[in-house]
């Protein structure tokens, strides 16, 4: 199965890139650690707000990917603030 892990756009400040760098580095290991799996790519949107697509080229280039067949499962991470 070929999987995908997309992370969520973050907009970030210094403090943050560290979490940012530790997530890609997660994601990207658990799912390479799968046998069954196949890594395809990471798309992300670092610092740009997820209230619009116009601008989020990894979302964008994730959806073309996955209508074109490339991704059968995409892994996301989502973070919910109050």
């Amino acid at each position: 199965m070929r999987w995908l892990t997309l992370l969520n756009s973050l907009d970030y400040k210094d403090e943050q890139q560290t979490s940012y760098e530790a997530q890609v580095d997660y994601y990207t290991n658990y799912i390479k650690s799968r046998e069954d799996w196949t890594f395809i790519a990471v798309y992300t949107d670092e610092g740009i707000t997820a209230t619009n697509t116009k601008k989020r080229d990894g979302f964008n280039r994730m959806v073309t990917d996955a209508l074109a067949g490339k991704i059968d499962l995409i892994v996301t991470k989502v973070t919910i603030t109050k």
